[in-house]
């Protein structure tokens, strides 16, 4: 491909590199006509994409128009096929809302349905005693409101998983409890008919921890029925998803339409798992035995150190005890390998499986992988084919993104943003968003999804001037047409927002159209521009800048030819070069921002970008100012 195509390109993106919409539907209330015009609106505004969901509506009668209703079932597929024809992008949630994974067809009791650890704490003094039953969970008590569209339903069982005595040692200064790692007695064993006779021994006093796991009741809204999210960690929860999925969801005619798309996927959107009890321990039946087998050591001992609350995300975890200050290094590797399991189990069980399904199907899964939840970060991200962020959390902070830019990177996965949400609907101008989105591209973002699109049109009773809101009054700006500025879209973001994401995706050929074979030493380092995957998808080689342009395994997967020890794409086995052959690419320059001599080799999308923007090298934020040693704003011939 030569640099004046390349060139062309850039001057027309193609439309895999626009930004992409979330769009909130009323739920099934929409007629044909709207969902017509919408997504005919936001394709001529210059938009690739639509990741549609049900949003809980008041005056709206769930049963006829929620999710999983016929209505919504129609529309689904009427926004499919609108998409489809226009040659965007279509992504679906996988369940109602954007919050997680939830059925109509569990209740908080099911096997599938999402579990936490809770507990019931008694005070003794030393040398004394009790008797009898232990205390159980009040599973009917009040618990606070979240903000999430859902109730937490109704819960009947719960299940007894440890006792656990510790001796107490103080208070801290944030009021948590000291206890004394050496003082614990796993008292589990002793236990008879969910009853226990024990005496506290020695002197202090102590606190004694009886552990019941039992359902969240953790529902979501709107639905025909009632929706129930799934356990992220046992993978009873996954293969429920995939069989609702398989036998009512994907109808033959969706299926249809879904193989004519090579961009349809699963979005997964921030983890907002809730637990509601004193324990607030994610957990499942297999929880315990599989921390045992993959750390080497029982879990229940060390219980009462991992008791916590986290009010919205993880990063706002507050355990309940902690350990003298010579035990800390100790409790702090429990509490570690309580996430890494958790990690484990929701790749293996989730995740992966999930992933798996969907390509069968003719999708893919891009997901913010472990956003908000005591997983850890980077890990699921060779498990997804798209990883995301969003800026509601990260706003502009550069280093933030970088955090999730290294796995996407490293394994050759899009990595993508939900951008724009904000607390300030219909108040900030475009330079606000311009910004974030300048800052996100910079950190090695690969693709916009803004946050979002809504229609106009709305329930009656409840939908005010502007126009219908979708994501409430707040949480997002609408970038549809009651912006004024949205007739600029096409000449001005849609472009230099899909310009710079052809760049930064290495000008990679469309999925709608064939793959060019090229042996141009231009090729961006590392990309096999000539091959596909099973999947109609580009995969890079994992060895580095020097990849393999033609070897393909025989399971369909880029394989590379290895010019130095490392390992394979493949994330199962090591495999060989399928070729023979393997011409390296030729290793990008360095940028250069100084007053230093210009390098003379620039990437092929570089150079492309100077014929691009030659007409416009006068332009002030073009240009370096005189005299300046460092680089502005300005996109220079001279960077590569």
């Amino acid at each position: 491909m030569s640099i004046d195509d390349i060139a062309r390109h850039l001057i027309k993106p193609a439309i895999e590199f626009r930004p992409e919409l979330r769009w909130w539907l009323a739920e099934g209330l929409h007629t044909d006509e709207t969902i017509r015009h919408e997504i005919d609106t936001a394709h001529r505004l210059g938009f690739g994409g639509m990741e549609f969901l049900a949003m809980d509506e008041d005056e709206i009668d769930h049963s006829r128009y929620g999710w999983g209703s016929e209505e919504w079932v129609h529309d689904s597929q009427l926004v499919v096929e609108e998409t489809t024809a226009r040659k965007m992008s279509v992504s679906f949630t996988s369940g109602t809302n954007w919050s997680n994974a939830n059925l109509p067809t569990i209740d908080a009791d099911h096997p599938a349905a999402a579990r936490e650890l809770d507990v019931v704490t008694e005070d003794l003094e030393a040398g004394s005693s009790r008797t009898g039953p232990l205390p159980k969970i009040d599973l009917g008590a009040s618990t606070a409101e979240t903000a999430l569209p859902g109730h937490r339903g109704v819960i009947r069982n719960q299940d007894l998983v440890a006792v656990v005595a510790v001796r107490r040692s103080g208070v801290t200064g944030d009021a948590a409890s000291v206890l004394d790692v050496d003082s614990v007695l796993d008292l589990t064993d002793l236990v008879r008919d969910e009853a226990l006779d024990w005496t506290a021994p020695g002197a202090g006093s102590w606190s004694l921890f009886s552990f019941w796991s039992h359902g969240t009741g953790q529902t979501a809204s709107p639905s025909a029925t009632t929706n129930w999210t799934v356990n992220y960690v046992e993978r009873a929860g996954v293969d429920a998803v995939i069989d609702y999925w398989k036998t009512v969801v994907l109808t033959p005619e969706l299926r249809e339409q879904i193989a004519k798309n090579p961009r349809a996927q699963m979005y997964m959107d921030s983890l907002e798992l809730s637990t509601y009890g004193a324990g607030g321990l994610f957990w499942g039946p297999n929880v315990a035995r599989e921390f045992r087998e993959r750390r080497g050591y029982e879990i229940a001992p060390w219980l009462p150190f991992l008791i916590r609350s986290a009010p919205f995300m993880a990063s706002s975890t507050v355990y309940h005890h902690e350990p003298l200050d010579s035990q800390r290094d100790t409790v702090e590797k429990v509490r570690f390998d309580y996430v890494r399991t958790l990690t484990d189990l929701y790749i293996e069980n989730m995740i992966r499986p999930f992933a798996a399904f969907l390509h069968e199907n003719g999708m893919t899964l891009r997901s913010e992988i472990s956003y908000g939840l005591p997983f850890e970060l980077t890990r699921p991200g060779p498990e997804v084919d798209g990883i995301e962020t969003e800026s509601l959390e990260f706003a502009s902070q550069i280093d933030a993104y970088r955090l999730l830019a290294g796995p996407a990177h490293l394994f050759g996965k899009q990595y993508s943003s939900e951008t724009g949400a904000t607390t300030r609907n219909h108040m900030l101008d475009h330079r606000f968003y311009d910004q974030i989105i300048a800052t996100q591209l910079a950190a090695g973002i690969t693709k916009t999804v803004l946050h979002g699109w809504a229609s106009t049109a709305g329930a009656e009773g409840v939908t005010e001037w502007p126009g219908h809101e979708g994501m409430w009054n707040m949480f997002s700006e609408r970038f549809d047409t009651r912006q004024p500025a949205s007739e600029f879209y096409p000449s001005g973001t849609m472009r230099w927002v899909a310009t710079s994401t052809c760049c930064a995706r290495g000008n990679r050929a469309s999925t709608w159209e064939s793959c060019t074979p090229t042996t141009s030493p231009t090729t961006p380092p590392g990309w096999c521009s000539s091959t596909r995957t099973a999947t109609g998808r580009l995969t890079r080689s994992s060895t580095g800048r020097r990849g393999c342009a033609t070897g393909r395994t025989t399971g369909g997967r880029i394989s590379g030819c290895r010019t130095r020890a490392g390992p394979t794409s493949s994330s199962t086995a090591r495999s060989s070069c399928a070729t023979t052959s393997c011409s390296a690419a030729t290793p990008r320059a360095t940028p250069r921002c100084s007053r230093r001599a210009p390098v003379t080799r620039r990437s092929s999308c570089s150079r492309a970008l100077s014929i691009l923007m030659s007409p416009l090298a006068s332009s002030s934020w073009h240009r370096q100012a005189p005299g300046s040693s460092s680089c502005t704003a300005r996109r220079s011939s001279s960077s590569s």
